[in-house]
C-alpha cells in the first residue's frame, strides 16, 4: 500500500519548485515506488489517495483505493480494518527504494518492521496482522511506532537501509536523488528542469539552472 496525497505536494520544496512542479514530481516519485513494487515479491500493489488526480496513469495491475480522511484516519479507518493478509506500508516519496529492500522485508520475522527515515519518520512498515495496528505517522513516528509494538507485545524487527532512509521532503534530499537515482523518473525530471550538483567550501548542494 502506498499512502499518496498530489493537492499542494512537498511544500518544503516551494524554494526551487512551483505548485504544479511539485505535483508533478510527487507523481513521477510516485511511479518510481510502485514500479519498483510490481518488481518485487509483493503479491499485491495498491496507492491509498485521496483523489485520483495522479493516479489516472497506474499500471492496470495496481489498485487505487480513495479515501477523503487524512494519512492516518485513511490508513486506520478506511484500511487496516479491512485487510486480513501481511501489508507493507510504503510511501511515495522513495524513488531511490530498490526491489530487493521488500522482498528483504518480506523475509523477515517479525510480527511488525520498521524502517526509519532519516529525520525520525517511518518510510516503511510491515504489518503480519494489520488489524491488530494503528498507525501514528508525522513527527517521530518511527520511536512512536516502536513504543505501541513494544506495548502489544509484538516481535518487532528494524530494516535499516540508505535507499529505504532516503526520502525526499526538502531541497538537500534532492542531492541524494540526483546522486544515486540514476535510471529513475524522478532524477530525469530534475535533470530535466534544470537541477544539478553544486560543490561550494567543500559542501555538496542543488542549484537550478
Amino acid at each position: 500500500m502506498v499512502p499518496f496525497k498530489r493537492e499542494n505536494a512537498k511544500k518544503r520544496l516551494s524554494g526551487m519548485m512551483s505548485r504544479a512542479e511539485r505535483e508533478e514530481f510527487i507523481t513521477i516519485m510516485l511511479n518510481d515506488v510502485v514500479n519498483t513494487l510490481l518488481q518485487s515479491e509483493a503479491d499485491r500493489v495498491m496507492v491509498l489517495s485521496r483523489t485520483p488526480a495522479g493516479t489516472e496513469h497506474m499500471p492496470q495491475e495496481v489498485e487505487v483505493m480513495l479515501s477523503d480522511k487524512d494519512l492516518n484516519g485513511s490508513i486506520n479507518e478506511d484500511l487496516l480494518p479491512t485487510v486480513g493478509e501481511p501489508l507493507i506500508i510504503v510511501m511515495a516519496d522513495m524513488p531511490l527504494l530498490k526491489a530487493q529492500n521488500i522482498n528483504d522485508v518480506l523475509r523477515m520475522d517479525g510480527d511488525i518492521v520498521l524502517c526509519p527515515g532519516r529525520k525520525g519518520g517511518t518510510n516503511l512498515m510491515y504489518l503480519r496482522e494489520p488489524k491488530k495496528f494503528r498507525t501514528a505517522y508525522h513527527g517521530l513516528s518511527f520511536m512512536e511506532h516502536l513504543r505501541r509494538a513494544q506495548e502489544m507485545g509484538m516481535k518487532t524487527e528494524i530494516y535499516d537501509s540508505f535507499y529505504v532512509s532516503a526520502d525526499i521532503d526538502e531541497e538537500e534530499d534532492l542531492v541524494e536523488l540526483l546522486l544515486h537515482g540514476k535510471g529513475s523518473g524522478s532524477r530525469e525530471y530534475l535533470e530535466r528542469r534544470g537541477f544539478r550538483l553544486r560543490t561550494e567550501n567543500g559542501y555538496v548542494g542543488v542549484e537550478r539552472v
